[in-house]
């Protein structure tokens, strides 16, 4: 052989015998793996069949006219997504192998952080300062709740505006080292308070009250306020955050800060459920002896349910609390501290329940990931003429602007038509919208950040008031800072 010349080989001949032998066992095994699913399914087990009721049937490959159904493969697809077997098992099987190779979470939900915690990935934007929300945007949440904060004075309500942290609000040190929060420390929550100040509303930031407890040590029984595989406070946390509202709205509720309580080990956290749906584990919780003393007027499934109503010997008055999942664990607490009181989750808040309940105190509570929510669903509130401000004066005192305009009959309220517009550019922080619908009337309408960034308005008007009024194609659209008697 001369030099420089390479030995040829075969490439049929190469690799060993054996070699050849793990590959294809390896193929064997995974395509087994792969079928697994399919075997449970022919042996009848469904994952979570029974389970929930929105889960969809086998689709039929022809229509209820006996045509051919064009999206069979579609539905087929969504169905075995659904019901493939042992799915719960593999998630989890996935999640704890990611965790233990990577130590990071398999869920795109979810984010690990240090000795167990988990934390909600929805509210890292909030912790990392990103995403931030326009001036214009927050000013749109502070007016509102000035608006609705004059509409229930007009009632004698009180009001109040509580916002719920966010799990890393209180425990950042917990949070991955890799996801650093930004240098400037600016948040939607934090930005918003200067707003709420400026537009003179009655609100909470629970964050002080709750940074304080912590750094105190009040939590007696867990160490700490928030659980560790939950996104939401524990029930010592919505104890001192109940007692915090209840202060604000000078009502004296129980002081369980001294309560008896016993410590069970039966929590299931809403983390650890989405991580390891077939091997969550049960983390403590708090109750206290006696418990909250209340009772519910209808049949309720649990405090998560969208319209719950209590009753109870507390020292009379009547508590509408508008909120989301934070309000699960403080309602026992409000609902021992009124007489009557009722609690909905359902959005956008209907402002009808106020007098339909006969409230003496309004409490709008919300977790602080949700704040851009808020700014784009404002609630249903009647809009009512302006007095001391009208179309004609409008023209002289405001400036106008273009608007795209739409009218709708409100889903969740028929009584309610929804007039809702498009402003050609957004107005600055500050400058209220007005609407003259042609008939010599003025209203105030709420402002709404819509989720294509723009910025528009709504008005809820009674659906046989809008019958009379010109078509919205006539109606004209005005921008002030001028300061108004709303109604």
């Amino acid at each position: 052989m001369r030099s420089g010349e390479g030995v040829q080989t075969n490439p049929k001949e190469s690799g060993k015998p054996s070699d050849r032998m793990t590959d294809y066992l390896y193929i064997v095994l995974f395509l087994l793996l792969c079928l697994v699913p399919f075997a449970g399914l022919a042996l009848g087990k469904h994952s979570g069949a029974g389970e929930r009721a929105d889960m969809t049937g086998f689709p039929s490959v022809t229509t209820a006219d006996g045509g051919v159904n064009l999206e069979y493969l579609q539905q087929a697809g969504d169905w075995f997504q659904e019901h493939f077997a042992f799915r719960q098992e593999l998630v989890t099987a996935n999640a704890k192998l990611y965790s233990a190779l990577f130590h990071e979470s398999a869920s795109d939900q979810v984010i690990q952080g240090t000795d167990g915690w988990l934390y909600y990935r929805d509210s890292l934007a909030d912790y990392q300062g990103t995403d931030l929300m326009t001036d214009r945007a927050l000013y749109d949440i502070a007016h509102t709740a000035a608006m609705t904060q004059n509409y229930c004075s007009l009632f004698g309500i009180d009001y109040l505006f509580a916002l719920a942290p966010n799990k890393a609000t209180i425990y950042p040190e917990h949070m991955p080292y890799y996801l650093r929060p930004h240098a400037s420390g600016q948040s939607n929550r934090t930005r918003l308070a200067s707003f709420m100040e400026q537009e003179q509303v009655a609100w909470l930031d629970l964050s002080e009250r709750l940074k304080e407890a912590k750094e105190n040590g009040e939590a007696r029984a867990l160490p700490e306020l928030y659980h560790r595989t939950d996104s939401h406070w524990t029930a010592e946390g919505a104890a001192i955050a109940a007692k915090e509202i209840l202060s604000r709205l000078h009502i004296s509720g129980k002081d369980y800060g001294s309560a008896e309580y016993v410590v069970r080990k039966d929590f299931s956290g809403d983390l650890e459920r989405m991580l390891y749906p077939a091997a969550a584990r049960p983390e403590e919780e708090v109750y206290y002896d006696p418990s909250p003393s209340y009772g519910y007027v209808d049949e309720v499934e649990s405090t998560f349910d969208y319209y719950i109503h209590t009753v109870s010997g507390g020292a009379g008055g009547s508590l509408v609390m508008y909120r989301d999942s934070f309000g699960n664990a403080i309602l026992p607490f409000l609902a021992e501290a009124f007489e009557s009181a009722f609690f909905t989750r359902g959005t956008p808040y209907t402002l009808t329940d106020l007098y339909e309940c006969d409230a003496s105190a309004a409490v709008f509570l919300r977790a602080e990931r949700f704040l851009p929510e808020i700014a784009e669903r404002p609630p249903v509130l009647e809009a009512m003429p302006l007095t001391d401000l009208t179309e004609e004066t409008a023209r002289e005192e405001l400036s106008q602007i273009n608007a795209e305009m739409t009218s709708a009959l409100e889903d969740a309220n028929p009584y309610y038509s929804r007039i809702e517009g498009v402003l050609e550019k957004a107005p600055k922080s500050g400058e209220r919208i007005f609407a003259a619908p042609g008939d010599g009337s003025l209203y105030e309408a709420m402002p709404l950040h819509r989720k294509d960034g723009k910025e528009g308005f709504v008005l809820y008007l009674p659906a046989e008031k809008t019958e009379k009024l010109p078509d919205t194609a006539s109606w004209e659209i005005y921008l002030g800072s001028k300061t108004v008697v709303c109604y």
